[in-house]
């Protein structure tokens, strides 16, 4: 009785352990799938995200790069769980016209898509993938002609 007893928890321990070993790792994104190019142009305080139960994108949002210029303090603002990036700005005083633009690069460097510009009434720009991508947010500000001059680029996060 003992000896069948031993087998069967011996059986049962092996069983664990191969189930163990071979289970799938964990998706990046915090158990959740990664927005990937769906999250792109999207609002990250609105867009509910996949997963049990829904998220908002912006609920996990982390700070991961700064730039402060002349009038305006930049982040880039990155959510784990979506694995997408932002632009927000913060006025610390009076600011020319200014427009943020948001970056993202493939992972060789090559410009993948861009998001100008703010939501409307908001802060912070739209959404862009970061799954194993390079993004970056900038201010540009236009002196004088907007119409016939390009904007001068005041400031960069670095990439993340």
């Amino acid at each position: 009785m003992l000896r069948r007893l031993l087998r069967l928890s011996a059986g049962t321990l092996i069983g664990l352990l191969l189930l163990a070993v071979s289970a799938q790792p964990v998706q990046a994104g915090n158990g959740s799938p990664p927005c990937g190019v769906a999250c792109d142009g999207q609002d990250p305080a609105t867009y509910k995200a996949l997963g049990a139960p829904y998220w908002y994108c912006a609920a996990d949002a982390i700070t991961v790069e700064t730039a402060p210029t002349s009038g305006v303090i930049l982040e880039l603002r990155y959510s784990p769980r979506c694995e997408t990036t932002w632009g927000r700005y913060t006025l610390t005083q009076w600011a020319t016209p200014f427009v943020l633009r948001h970056y993202s690069y493939n992972s060789d460097w090559t410009l993948r898509a861009t998001a100008h510009g703010r939501i409307a009434s908001t802060n912070w720009t739209r959404m862009l993938d970061d799954h194993n991508r390079y993004n970056r947010v900038c201010v540009e500000q236009w002196w004088w002609d907007h119409l016939n001059d390009p904007p001068d680029e005041v400031a960069c996060t670095a990439s993340y």
